[in-house]
C-alpha cells in the first residue's frame, strides 16, 4: 500500500501550481512599484491589474473584489473588514 504524504503547513509555504509558477516567471526578473508613476511602476501596475482581470474572469466576479496582500496579516485584517461589514449590514437591515 502506498501512502501519500499530505502537507499541512502552509503557513510556513505553499507549492505552487505549476502554471502560477510559470506565469511568476515570465514577470519575475521585472522591477517596478506597482504604486509609482515613474515608467517601472507604470509597467508593474499594468502586470497587477492584469493579473487582477485574469483571476476575477475565472471566478465570475469583477476585478474590485479581487485583492492582494503582502502577509497574511493584511489578509486576516482585510477578511475581518469585510465579515464586520456584512454583520454590520444585517444588523441593520433586521432592525
Amino acid at each position: 500500500m502506498t501512502v501519500q504524504r499530505v502537507y499541512f503547513d502552509h503557513a510556513a509555504t505553499t507549492s505552487m501550481l505549476p502554471q502560477a509558477r510559470a506565469a511568476w516567471l515570465t514577470v519575475s526578473d521585472q522591477v517596478g512599484n506597482a504604486s509609482s508613476l515613474h515608467t517601472s511602476g507604470r509597467a508593474a501596475r499594468r502586470v497587477v491589474e492584469s493579473s487582477r482581470e485574469s483571476i476575477a474572469e475565472d471566478l465570475g466576479i469583477r476585478p474590485s473584489a479581487v485583492i492582494f496582500t503582502g502577509v497574511a496579516q493584511s489578509r486576516t485584517t482585510s477578511q475581518l473588514r469585510v465579515c464586520i461589514g456584512l454583520a454590520a449590514n444585517s444588523w441593520r437591515s433586521s432592525h
